[in-house]
């Protein structure tokens, strides 16, 4: 498995589980996510086989849907893990952009001012 595969992987399991803990639907994380009804519930039963998720029956009281899905203690110990590293990641690209940002900031410093009016900063709408 490449390791780009395997970060987006679990980035969207990352996704899944913090959905999970908030008690969503199955349906209503794939309208959040954008994911398929069908990649969400196959993730969810990755997550189940795993033992970080159980799905609980729920029909006999009204106010609840029929199935929900709670984390267990080892995927609340799997998001942690997965929290700290999706954050890691985030931070490192964040750093690598503001470090990009900085380096285009100072190529165009180099550029008298009205001379490209194309390449000044626009502002946001």
């Amino acid at each position: 498995m490449n390791a780009q595969f395997s970060r987006r992987r679990d980035e969207e399991l990352f996704r899944i589980l913090r959905e999970v803990e908030k008690g969503t639907s199955q349906r209503a994380i794939a309208r959040t996510l954008s994911f398929s009804l069908g990649k969400v519930n196959y993730l969810v039963n990755a997550l189940v086989e795993k033992g970080f998720v159980k799905i609980a029956n729920f029909r006999k009281n009204p106010d609840k849907l029929a199935y929900c899905c709670i984390l267990t203690r080892k995927g609340l110990r799997e998001k942690y893990r997965l929290t700290a590293v999706f954050l890691q990641r985030k931070e490192d690209e964040y750093m690598r952009i503001s470090r990009e940002i900085l380096d285009l900031r100072r190529e165009l410093s180099g550029v008298p001012s009205g001379k490209s009016p194309e390449l000044q900063r626009q502002p946001e709408a």
